[in-house]
Formats: C-alpha cells, structure tokens, sequence
C-alpha cells in the first residue's frame, strides 16, 4: 500500500501590496498630462459655460507621486466562502469530485440530507490521544503501522458496495483498495465514524483530522481512477492551495449553515429544499403547456391563464404512489377541468408525434391535500376563482384580485379542447364573456360592482346632469289651481318671449337706421371735400 502524506500548506506572509521607500525615491515621477478633448463643443459668445470640467491637478516635476491606496472589496463575505471566480476554471471538475467524495465518507448520497454531528463522546476521546497538527499528520499516514482502534470499529463504508455510484452530480467508481485505505486511515485517527463537528471551529483538533483524512483519501481515489468518469484534473487532486478552501467552503460554510437552519427548526431545510425542486417541476409544467397552446393556436383567454405560474397545482412525490396533485384551494373545479383537458390533449399530442413519454404520474389523491404555494394568481378571468373562495374576500380585495368582467371557460370546462371544436370555444374573448357572463358569474358576489356603478351614476347625476329645469308636474293628476297656475306660467313665458322678440326688433330697427344715417353724413362729408379740392384746382 502506497504511503500518502499530505501536509498543510503554510500561509504565505501578507501579500498586500506595499510599495517601497526606495524604489519610489530612486524614480522621478511622470506629471499626468490631462487628455485632449477633441469633441469639445463650442460656446457662444457671450454665454457663459454653465460648467468647466476641472482639470486634473499635475504633479509638480521631482516630487514624489502619493501612494495610492489598494481598492478593497466592499461586500462582506464569509472567510470561509469560496467565490467561484477566485478559483481556476478547469477547477470545477476537481472541485464536483471532492464534493461528491465528502458526500461518499459523510454518509449524505441520498439528496437533501442534512449531516449528523459526531458522537458526543469522539472528540473529547480524540483530543484525548492528539495534542497537536504534527501528531495527525504522523498517525493519518502511518496506515501500516498499528491502528488507534480495529478496523472493524470503523462504521464508515461499513455497508457500502464496490462499483459505479452516482453522488450528486458525480459518478464515482468505487473500488476496495478505495474502502480499505479509507477505514485504515481512519483507524490510524481513531474515529469510527467520520463526521466533522460543525459546532466547533474548524481550527480544531477534531476538525482538523477529519480535513486531513477527507483529502488524503481523496488524493488516493483520484489517483487511483476512482473520479476518471468526472474527467478531473489530476494535478489539482494534490494542491492543497485549492483543496482546504474548497473543503472548508463545503463542509464549514456550506454544511454548516443548512445544520444551523435545521438545528432551529426541525425538518426546516428539508422542507425549504423539497419547496424549491416542487416550485422547479411546477414551472416546467406551465413552460410545456404554454408552449403547447401556443403551437396549437388556442385562444387568448386560455393562453393568459396557462401562461401564469400560480395557476397551476404542485404535487409532491409519494413512494409507492407516484406524485400526489395538491389542491389550490382558490381555483375553481371548473378551472381545474380545464387544465386536465390541457395534459390529456398534451399527451394525445406527444403520442401523434410519436414522442417518448417522460411525464410523471400524476395521481389526484382522494381526500384533497392543500398546496405548498397559497399565492393565488391576480388579473385572471372571474371563473377561475372558487367562488365561496372569492365571496369570503373584503370587495377591495376581490377588486385586486380577479378581473370581474372577463370570464374564460365553457360552463362544462371538460368539454374543451375536443376533436371537434365548439362553436362557443371559436369566439373572440370579448364575444365569449358578452355570451357565458351573465351565466357564468352567478356564484359570485359582485355587490360591491353594482354599489360602486350606482355611486358613479348618483355623482354623475348631480355634477353632470345640465338638463334640470326645477319641479316636475303631472298635468293628468292636478287640481284647477295647478292648471290656472301652469296657464299663467305659460301665459308669462309667452309674453315674455314676445316682449324679448319685440324689443328685438326694436333694436335691430334702431341699429339699420342709426347705420343708414352714417351712410349719408359720410357721403356729405366725401361730397364737401371734393368740391374743397375742385376750387382749390380753379384757383390755382
């Protein structure tokens, strides 16, 4: 068996950069020359320039330029992060496998597993026996030498089998020279089970045997061919300068922060895990039926409802069953007769095309089970929504949340999207909602429609309306004085429209007589100038 000893790199000294009192006082700086502005726009005469750049300041010849302070990086990370641009890019390959390799030793191969602290009692035995770096190192290398424990204690790869194993994203070969050197080294360690201790530091002891067991392991595997199927970089499987970052981001910040979540709340990281991976299927599922209804050109109105992502059920996987359809307590039963006749016209679609079908089994359960993602979807069609759902809302929130003048499905949504195409189906959407609205929207409570049309119609009445002309009188049901009375109005109105047609008149009369008269003082006035200027010619 090869001997393998990894040591850990030392810290190179602050590498910042400093600039020396002699280099800077042997080189006479170069003054900053302010570049030539070439696309200098003209300014008027006599208009003063509501700005001038200013110009750079120039270091005076023979004095020293100021040293400049390095930029620092102004968001905060955690020193135990790795951020992916610090590292080389063929890197990633490496970095997938010893990721996969912690996850081989640490017992995590099923998805979404949250690791399990060490036994309370490992690390005080440990720090127990080791009282320094140098004692692991000697002893997670001296495999042929005498065992701190038997092999046999050791539980890691107790039940694991040789042979192709997927781990994650990896494939990994697993070979027994593999297993045993990994028992034996652990063995050397004294730890049965290996299991950093993510709440100490990762400066301790403990912690430390289990970084400087994981990369020699890792080394050995990589060499060996255990990660030829991730096409590693095997130079990269010994620089420990990539190798202890990259350890300690995945199992120290990673790890660590996924235990604290589940440390604080059971289950907690699981659950936001499955959350995401059901939010992921349930955007594929509106991805491939938007995609469908576009290709088959169906109607606006449906292609509005299937393009929203909160429109559409989740199910979760169940073993045994297949995926259980979880129910959206805001849709309509008709709304979901509508979206089942979308996948059974998706499916008979897939098989016309002769495509191979992948889709998972979706089974609807017999007692509803309520979704994950209670958001319900705004602006849609008023039948979409489950109307004791809708009925139970304050009227401001129906208003934002339905479009209450627009309905979208057939009364019997199962009867959409048959072979043969209903005529209704054909219409436009405004011809469809002027048909199935009144029908359609009977569920519903839309008082606060009506209340809010009457207020408009009240305030239009009394700011608009310019036609009031005082009092109305029924003629057919009023007493002689109320005749006598509406004779006489009739009577005054009659005279008074003659009195203002009369005067009317009068005035125009007045006004062509008063005009006439200037006509002749005006021709007398012409006449007496002319015969002025005909004497004065006779004079002359």
């Amino acid at each position: 068996m090869t001997k393998i000893q990894l040591r850990e790199a030392t810290p190179a000294p602050d590498s910042s950069p400093h600039i020396r009192q002699s280099q800077s006082t042997s080189k006479k700086s170069t003054p900053n020359r302010a570049p030539a502005n070439k696309n200098k726009a003209a300014t008027p005469k006599g208009t003063p320039a509501k700005s001038k750049p200013s110009t750079p300041k120039r270091t005076p010849s023979g004095q020293q330029k100021p040293v400049a302070t390095p930029k620092t990086n102004s968001s905060k990370v955690n020193p135990l992060q790795m951020v992916t641009k610090n590292m080389p890019g063929s890197f990633a390959a490496t970095r997938d496998a010893l990721y996969a390799h912690i996850k081989l030793i640490w017992n995590l191969i099923e998805q979404k597993v949250i690791p399990k602290p060490p036994h309370r009692d490992t690390p005080a035995e440990f720090n127990s026996r080791f009282f320094n770096v140098d004692n692991i190192e000697y002893s997670a290398g001296n495999t042929s030498g005498a065992p701190l424990i038997p092999v046999a204690e050791v539980v890691t790869f107790k039940d694991l089998k040789c042979g192709r194993k997927k781990i994650g994203k990896g494939l990994v070969n697993v070979e027994e020279f593999f297993l045993s050197y990994t028992k034996a080294t652990l063995a050397c360690l004294g730890i049965r089970t290996w299991a950093p201790n993510l709440e100490d530091s990762h400066h301790s002891l403990y912690n430390k045997a289990c970084r400087q067991a994981a990369l020699m392991t890792f080394r050995q595997a990589a060499l060996g061919g255990a990660y030829t199927y991730m096409n590693i970089n095997k130079k990269y499987a010994v620089d420990l300068g990539l190798l202890v970052p990259t350890y300690n981001h995945y199992v120290h910040f990673l790890h660590t922060q996924r235990y604290n979540r589940e440390k604080t709340q059971t289950r907690k990281f699981r659950m936001e895990e499955e959350r995401k991976v059901i939010a992921k299927a349930r955007e594929r599922l509106r991805d491939s039926q938007s995609k469908f209804a576009l290709a088959q050109g169906l109607p606006k109105r449906y292609q509005k409802v299937i393009s929203d992502v909160n429109c559409h059920s989740d199910d979760e996987y169940s073993a045994g069953q297949g995926y259980i359809i979880k129910t959206l307590k805001f849709r309509s039963p008709n709304a979901t007769k509508f979206f089942r006749r979308v996948d059974a016209a998706i499916l008979k679609s897939d098989e016309l095309e002769g495509k191979r079908i992948q889709r998972r089994r979706r089974i609807v359960p017999s007692t509803p089970q309520e979704s994950l993602f209670p958001k319900p979807p705004k602006g849609q069609p008023l039948d979409f929504y489950e109307p004791e759902w809708f009925n139970d809302l304050l009227p401001q929130q129906r208003i934002d949340t339905a479009n209450t003048h627009e309905v979208a499905f057939l009364p019997d949504a199962s009867q959409s999207l048959m072979g043969k195409k209903l005529a209704s189906e054909k219409l436009s959407d405004r011809k469809f909602t002027k048909q199935f609205f009144d029908r359609l929207s009977k569920p519903y409570d839309l008082t606060h429609e009506i209340e809010a049309e009457e207020d408009d119609a009240d305030d239009s009445d009394v700011e608009e309306d310019n036609s009031y002309a005082g009092e109305e009188i029924n003629l057919a049901d009023t007493s002689g004085e109320d005749d006598d009375e509406y004779n006489e109005m009739e009577e005054e109105l009659s005279g008074f429209l003659d009195d203002f047609g009369d005067n009317t008149m009068e005035t125009s009369d007045h006004e062509e007589q008063d005009y006439n008269e200037d006509d002749d003082n005006g021709e007398l006035e012409r006449e007496e100038r002319y015969l002025a200027m005909t004497l004065d010619e006779e004079i002359l």
